[in-house]
């Protein structure tokens, strides 16, 4: 025989049963109104991330890793320009990465 209970509140996110033989969780429906993704500032944010990486990154490591297999000597303002573009790639990445872990607005208690 198994008796179900929710843990927690009812925003918890998972209701567990209890037998004799083990003890199984499912997850609970989520509770109206409550957002089902990290919601639109980090979908645009993943977007500008990928425009900056795919227009600005990765052309100009293309073109560095050229220069250094040909042996031309590296221009010094395309390293300049990768780091930058590589650091702004970083910081919306990173970004994206906290709003998806904190969930603002989230009602799901997660």
């Amino acid at each position: 025989m198994s008796t179900w209970s929710t843990s927690g509140s009812t925003t918890s996110g998972y209701a567990c049963a209890n037998s004799w033989a083990a003890t199984r969780c499912v997850v609970a429906p989520r509770p109206s109104g409550g957002p089902a993704s990290a919601g639109p500032h980090s979908v645009f944010l993943t977007a500008v991330a990928a425009g900056t990486l795919v227009a600005f990154v990765l052309p100009r490591q293309d073109e560095l890793v050229a220069q250094v297999t040909e042996r031309r000597p590296v221009d010094h303002r395309g390293t300049v320009q990768l780091d930058l573009f590589t650091g702004v790639f970083n910081l919306l990445w990173a970004t994206v990465t906290v709003l998806m872990t904190v969930r603002p607005g989230s009602t799901t208690g997660a």
